[in-house]
């Protein structure tokens, strides 16, 4: 790495993960600023992070600096926002995802241009997981989302992490996805149905929904333990 490779974010600092598939790995959070869902004024109703990314000022990290963190704290790379491949913020994904060395490497998404990110990371050999969140708030979201998964579920590097927020649109929308792709039985194991909310009440009381749909559809249950044991 040269000593100009660097990214811009608005929030860099070592964590656990707290959602998904990798929940409770020790990580590198790295946040980017911009959003195609914020920049088209539809912010998703449930974000956490809206007010972050509106005030914050970016600041320049070297890949130099990122890679001697991770070496120096144990910790895998996890890569959020925003949105990891919207705009400069793909080729900054792509940078870390590619000249970083790390354990492993989570990239949070909302599959704005997940399709180019799998593409221009399929000849590395290295442990990624995308964590593709699908935001569903009208039936063009649905239909949009389900096209994008039946064309990238067969990389088995993409886990959905799917936030339950209205439960008879999750319903149909677990139904349409399991039913488009019955013969893929890995799937169950990649879904990941999570409880919508920012404050613990809230979390714990959409809580028995989602599992009840975890239960129905055979998927995973992701717990969001940064809200539960309060460590961001």
């Amino acid at each position: 790495m040269s000593e100009k490779d660097s990214v811009n974010l608005i929030e860099s600092m070592t964590t656990w993960q707290g959602e998904g598939p990798s929940c409770g790995k020790r990580m590198l959070l790295l946040r980017f600023k911009s959003c195609d869902m914020v920049d088209s004024n539809h912010p998703c109703h449930f974000c956490d992070t809206l007010v972050r990314m509106r005030t914050s000022t970016e600041f320049t990290v070297s890949l130099n600096h990122i890679q001697q963190i991770l070496n120096d704290e144990k910790a895998g790379l996890m890569i959020t926002g925003g949105e990891t491949t919207y705009k400069h913020n793909f080729t900054e994904t792509l940078q870390l995802l590619t000249l970083i060395d790390y354990p492993i490497a989570n990239v949070e998404t909302n599959g704005h241009n997940l399709k180019g990110m799998i593409q221009a990371t399929k000849d590395l050999n290295k442990n990624i997981q995308f964590i593709y969140s699908p935001k569903i708030f009208s039936p063009e979201d649905m239909e949009r989302n389900l096209t994008l998964i039946n064309e990238i579920i067969h990389d088995r590097r993409v886990f959905i992490k799917y936030v339950v927020a209205d439960e008879q649109i999750s319903d149909e929308f677990l139904t349409k996805l399991f039913e488009q792709n019955s013969s893929k039985l890995d799937l169950h194991q990649r879904v990941y149905l999570m409880p919508e909310g920012k404050s613990l009440e809230k979390m714990i009381k959409n809580s028995g929904i989602v599992f009840d749909m975890c239960e129905t559809f055979k998927t995973q249950f992701s717990s969001r333990d940064h809200i539960v044991f309060q460590f961001i």
